[in-house]
């Protein structure tokens, strides 16, 4: 905020910038443009920064699991982080999802104890996220919020769950794009087919250390642009594991001049001859649309009518 917007010459001015930490720790660092119309400089950049220091925080404060093996559990530790632990009351400790996580507090090698998570994934293939709140006894910072991410899957995942390819061209090479398939318990495993029941993609495959390495291939323009490809394995709880892929269509084209087109497309030179070479332009710019001027509605006052007066009734 700018206290005064005229600044006489030799004066000076104050700008009064107020920064929101909110949800934000470590070093920190926003860019102000300060806009004036001044002809030596009409723009100033400001840089307001520095270290951020919650009064308590965990960490890491978010924690991301990735893939988890369905039925299984495994356990995470969490520091806690304070400016002046002295003043830190740990209270209640809720779960959002207490059937996938438990937490509880465990003796930390610092003044204040560690967070101690199990997460139970259960035997649903599904992605899960769940929040950790802790009381704190602190005034300005009454609770803190821990975040927690992850998937529950079978043995054998995927790096990625879907690929994307861009426009294909006859006349360039096809595009492609590699999926690794590995399995979370380092169990032998073979892919056996991999197949696009459209017809767009194909894909090959080799063993790359214990993993298998997928190579997919869009051989034509695929319409719809949106598929699944099927990946085939010896795994007879994982027969068959699912990539969705999206592919753009309608490549852009230059137009010629003078052609039906969308005005959104590029226009290309119009072939010009030899003789009009000196006399006309090479490229013709496509011209702007004028914007709809409309004309503002107007409304005359017209004056109040009067109304005669009734005449007298004969009795």
């Amino acid at each position: 905020m700018v206290t005064t917007a005229d600044i006489p010459p030799g004066g000076e001015g104050k700008i009064d910038v107020t920064l929101n930490t909110k949800g934000r720790s470590g070093k920190l660092e926003k860019l102000i443009e300060v806009f004036s119309n001044d002809p030596d400089k009409p723009r100033l950049t400001l840089k307001v920064g520095g270290m951020v220091e919650r009064l308590l925080d965990f960490d890491p404060p978010r924690i991301s699991l990735g893939n988890i093996l369905k039925g299984t559990t495994r356990t995470e530790t969490v520091k806690l982080v304070a400016k002046d632990p002295s003043q830190v009351k740990i209270g209640e400790i809720t779960v959002s999802d207490p059937n996938l996580v438990k937490a509880e507090l465990v003796k930390g090698q610092g003044p204040l104890p560690d967070l101690k998570l199990t997460m139970t994934a259960g035997d649903t293939e599904r992605s899960f996220s769940a929040r950790v709140t802790m009381k704190t006894g602190l005034e300005k910072l009454p609770a803190i919020e821990l975040m927690i991410f992850g998937m529950v899957t079978g043995d054998l995942v995927l790096d990625k769950k879907y690929a994307y390819f861009p426009s294909f061209d006859e006349k360039a090479p096809p595009p492609s794009f590699e999926i690794r398939v590995s399995s979370l318990g380092g169990k032998a495993f073979k892919v056996t087919k991999v197949e696009d029941p459209r017809g767009f993609v194909t894909g090959k495959w080799e063993a790359k250390d214990k993993d298998v390495s997928v190579q997919l291939t869009l051989i034509k323009e695929a319409n719809p642009p949106q598929g699944k490809i099927l990946i085939h394995t010896d795994r007879k709880d994982q027969q068959v594991l699912e990539v969705s892929y999206s592919a753009r269509t309608g490549a852009i084209r230059p137009q010629p001049i003078g052609a039906p087109a969308n005005p959104n497309m590029p226009r290309a030179i119009e072939p010009i001859a030899p003789e009009l070479k000196a006399s006309r332009p090479l490229i013709h710019p496509m011209p702007l649309k004028p914007a709809i001027q409309r004309q503002p509605i107007r409304v005359q006052p017209t004056a109040p009518q009067s109304v005669p007066p009734e005449s007298p009734a004969n009795h």
